[in-house]
């Protein structure tokens, strides 16, 4: 129980909690669930018990209820293991095998972005994404800088009609013209 304390509380680097769920695998605790007296022992925050609907519930419930094999800490609840062996969010399990998907995860995603242009295109491909699989955004991402200038906001910002009939007409990005009004 303290290794696991060791390798989990605490944890905020990618690389660390990676080394932590791989722990709990060998240490045989994942899939298992942990009981709050359990979390307590291991020195693990415990966030609360989610049942198998994804949902916290009732307090009074949830700690009436035994503890259960398929109920787990939400932050250890779901994971993914490709064939290269390293943990990932279950989301990465929609795209076997894509690199890319898998690079985006280990790279950039619940990373903080500090730059401007960056950030001004995540917030531009969630709104294109909206209704669609990242997957597909993913795909398209470079021709989405094309489309929208590197996504350099002051050259964004000026675009007319023109540019509006110009990317509904481009075939490599998501041609809707709510989301590029938007």
């Amino acid at each position: 129980a303290d290794e696991l304390g060791q390798h989990i509380a605490g944890v905020l680097d990618r690389d660390r909690v990676a080394e932590g769920v791989q722990a709990l695998f060998e240490m045989g605790l994942l899939g298992q669930g942990l009981d709050r007296d359990a979390a307590a022992e291991t020195g693990v925050r415990h966030r609360g018990i989610v049942d198998d609907t994804g949902y916290p519930g009732n307090r009074a419930r949830r700690d009436a209820r035994p503890a259960a094999p398929h109920r787990m800490p939400m932050n250890l609840k779901p994971l993914y293991l490709p064939p290269d062996g390293r943990p990932r969010c279950a989301w990465c399990a929609a795209a076997p095998g894509d690199a890319d998907y898998l690079r985006y995860h280990d790279e950039e995603w619940g990373r903080p972005v500090a730059d401007e242009f960056r950030l001004f295109e995540k917030l531009c491909l969630e709104g294109f994404q909206s209704g669609l699989s990242w997957r597909t955004i993913l795909n398209k991402r470079e021709a989405f800088r094309a489309a929208f200038a590197g996504f350099d906001y002051h050259r964004v910002a000026a675009f007319g009609p023109a540019d509006v009939a110009r990317l509904l007409a481009d075939s490599g990005i998501v041609r809707h013209r709510g989301k590029i009004e938007a």
